[in-house]
């Protein structure tokens, strides 16, 4: 008895990108043999695989804009109680 694929993905909460680099895998074809070797019933298509990694389009001539890293303002702390000499709650005794 075999499960297929989108049921084993479902139930393992990973979709198919992250289960393929998971598993090291580089092509449908790769991705078919595992489930053969692991008896489970590919239900993916050639096109379903290439939907989920996307080509990437290369630009030429644009330039990078490099960003300097965002100082983090130092956080202030608490102020200081200020201490008070003798006992404060002392009252006139004329």
């Amino acid at each position: 008895m075999s499960i297929r694929l989108s049921y084993y993905l479902g139930k393992n909460k990973i979709d198919l990108k992250r289960f393929c680099m998971k598993m090291n895998i580089k092509s449908f074809d790769e991705l078919s043999l595992y489930c053969i070797n692991k008896k489970i019933k590919c239900d993916m298509t050639h096109e379903d695989y290439e939907c989920s990694f996307p080509k990437e389009k290369k630009v030429k001539n644009e330039e990078k804009i490099i960003e300097k890293p965002k100082v983090k303002a130092r956080r202030r702390g608490r102020k200081p109680k200020a201490k008070t000499a003798g006992n404060s709650d002392s009252k006139d005794n004329s």
